[in-house]
């Protein structure tokens, strides 16, 4: 593990936790978090048809519609992966939506979309009502919400190439609710992509700062007055999570909503009351990640 990283993870968590988020990283578990469409399937009958394929499932403890698998060959051999019956997903990446709690009919903008497992996880919970538009910036990213869209079978949920840098004047505040994944750090996800390290810096953490707050600044304007907005990270950097959580509370017309009804009592903490909640590696039984949730009041 790069020094930089164990330094700051000490300088904002404590030797203790910062041990125990190294540690983890090491201990990373083969299984695969899938999380099923509940319009398209139960979890019980999911689960049965995995098994039937030979597949080991094991059910999440906090979340009813995520399950880990293993044993597998090849999961696009899978069919119930075919039939689009469910998707590869974090539990700390699913309950972006499930904080999110789009209601019936909502327009929901995804401003960094690729490849869609957000998104497609808000149009499940629309019950094929309102619109999920799911963006990225480029053709290749938007081909792979494009697939996975045609996988699950949902007709709510559109993929389009928008740039978030540039701004979409023509459509500012008509979004009942936009959620921005950002790119980040990473550092919440060593234990599955190990090359993180060897390619991040703090230098690049900077930087990223910088175009996460662009970012930030354009999709906040898609939010209708009373709408919600929702930002999250991968990665456990105060200055990436928090700080922005900060930044947008005291530079844009947002007031951040009590979460802590949305979230499992197992993966909630003190802070989720404020509008936010930071979930870490060796912590949590999740990848680490930031998740926050505002309401433009204009």
């Amino acid at each position: 593990m790069p020094e930089w990283i164990v330094e700051q993870w000490i300088y904002q968590y404590g030797t203790e936790s910062a041990s125990r988020m190294i540690k983890s990283t090491l201990d990373n578990d083969n299984a695969i978090s899938i999380r099923c469409n509940l319009s398209r399937t139960s979890v019980e009958e999911c689960k049965k048809l995995l098994e039937e394929e030979g597949v080991t499932v094991k059910n999440n403890p906090y979340l009813e519609e995520a399950l880990f698998i293993s044993g597998m060959d090849y999961l696009g051999a899978l069919k119930s992966f075919q039939d689009g019956l469910f998707m590869v997903q974090d539990p700390s990446s699913m309950l972006v939506a499930k904080i999110a709690a789009p209601q019936k009919n909502d327009y929901c903008i995804d401003v960094c979309a690729a490849p869609g497992g957000k998104s497609l996880h808000i149009a499940d919970l629309l019950c094929s009502t309102g619109m999920v538009e799911a963006r990225d910036v480029s053709d290749y990213k938007v081909s792979l919400i494009q697939s996975n869209i045609a996988r699950s079978g949902f007709t709510n949920i559109r993929a389009v190439v928008k740039d978030g840098f540039q701004g979409d004047p023509e459509n500012e505040n008509i979004a009942d609710l936009v959620i921005a994944d950002l790119p980040c750090s990473g550092l919440g996800v060593l234990g599955k992509k190990s090359d993180i390290k060897y390619h991040m810096t703090p230098e690049k953490q900077k930087e990223l700062i910088k175009v996460q707050r662009c970012l930030l600044e354009n999709a906040v304007k898609l939010v209708r007055p009373g709408g919600t907005f929702v930002f999250s990270t991968c990665t456990t950097n105060r200055e990436e999570n928090y700080e922005n959580y900060k930044w947008l509370s005291d530079n844009f017309p947002l007031k951040a909503l009590d979460i802590s009804g949305l979230i499992p009592e197992e993966l909630s903490s003190d802070t989720a009351k404020n509008g936010y909640l930071q979930l870490l590696p060796g912590i949590n039984p999740t990848d680490g990640f930031f998740i926050s949730k505002f309401q433009k009041t204009v």
